[in-house]
């Protein structure tokens, strides 16, 4: 298979190169499950959140979008390109309690799809409103490397941002 139109981040003993399905699917049946009893917590779809960046990015994204259990996403730096551009296609629909927080640099390399252009053309649709269940931030030079995605303080503001309103 073409490496650019499969991808699923590997977590566990899931195989590489899976469906995102898959991932998702371990998210919400195993590990959100020992989460939640491991640290004597409750949770609702409104106060549950994933995060990641590249691949983790869009794998938080698709979250939001495939399942009802997860309606918050930090999209860090999101590879929204992969798997041939299907992120694209995917967000028509607004779901319901849905909120994003996408980030991306100026440094990155010019691709297919940007986290600008998604952004830009995600808050066309019904539902989506910027810096109310949308926000954008272009972090001045940052690239698509580790060092320029963990910074505490933007991940505290984006935290704050998802989930502020619960």
């Amino acid at each position: 298979r073409d490496p650019q139109c499969v991808y699923m981040p590997v977590l566990c003993n899931a195989p590489p190169y899976g469906q995102f399905n898959q991932t998702l699917s371990f998210m919400i049946d195993r590990a959100l499950p020992l989460v939640l009893q491991r640290l004597n917590i409750t949770t609702t779809p409104q106060n549950t959140g994933s995060m990641g960046w590249s691949l983790g990015g869009l794998s938080a994204c698709e979250a939001v979008f495939r399942t009802s259990e997860i309606t918050k996403g930090l999209c860090g730096s999101a590879s929204l390109w992969w798997n041939c551009g299907e992120f694209q296609r995917s967000y028509t629909t607004h779901p319901m309690y849905a909120k994003l927080w996408m980030d991306g640099g100026t440094g990155e390399p010019p691709i297919s799809l940007s986290v600008t252009d998604a952004f830009n053309e995600l808050k066309q649709h019904e539902g989506w409103s910027d810096g109310g269940n949308l926000r954008l931030d272009i972090v001045k030079g940052g690239q698509h490397e580790i060092s320029s995605w963990f910074g505490w303080d933007r991940t505290v503001i984006a935290l704050k941002y998802l989930f502020e309103d619960n």
